[in-house]
């Protein structure tokens, strides 16, 4: 009974997340993020700047695919970590922190639908700020 109820816990269920996850700030502006696993397999960041840079997409428009992704534990984002930033509809190479603010790390199952629709993790940390 105790598996059942553990296995329950990881089954996305409406607007429960499906794992846990954690972002901490070290030296040097680089993030870790530590993950249960498994987890969604598709990330994102929004900056403070409004701009978004896909992380972990499809591999036809993904800048750097991770193999295995959605059963990675621990993960670094660092000052030179580089995603696809869509300009005028094009793929263009950008840095992920770009400057002082508070970003939005967003994993999920499908990252171009809703919240509600789909089974996805986040987390916020802070580049440059006290409050990280």
């Amino acid at each position: 009974m105790r598996a059942l109820l553990a296995l329950l816990t990881l089954l996305p269920i409406g607007l429960v997340h499906a794992t846990p996850i954690e972002c901490t700030v070290g030296q040097n502006n680089t993030v870790l993020v530590t993950m249960a696993v498994p987890h969604p397999e598709h990330a994102l960041v929004y900056g403070p700047n409004g701009v978004t840079v896909w992380l972990q997409t499809s591999t036809e428009f993904a800048h750097e695919q991770i193999a295995n992704f959605g059963n990675l534990a621990q993960w670094e984002i660092t000052p030179k970590t580089t995603g696809t930033v869509w300009v005028n509809g094009k793929a263009t190479i950008q840095p992920v922190i770009r400057g002082k603010g508070k970003y939005h790390l967003y994993i999920a199952e499908n990252t171009e639908t809703e919240p509600d629709n789909t089974c996805f993790i986040e987390c916020y940390f802070s580049i440059g700020e006290h409050n990280a």
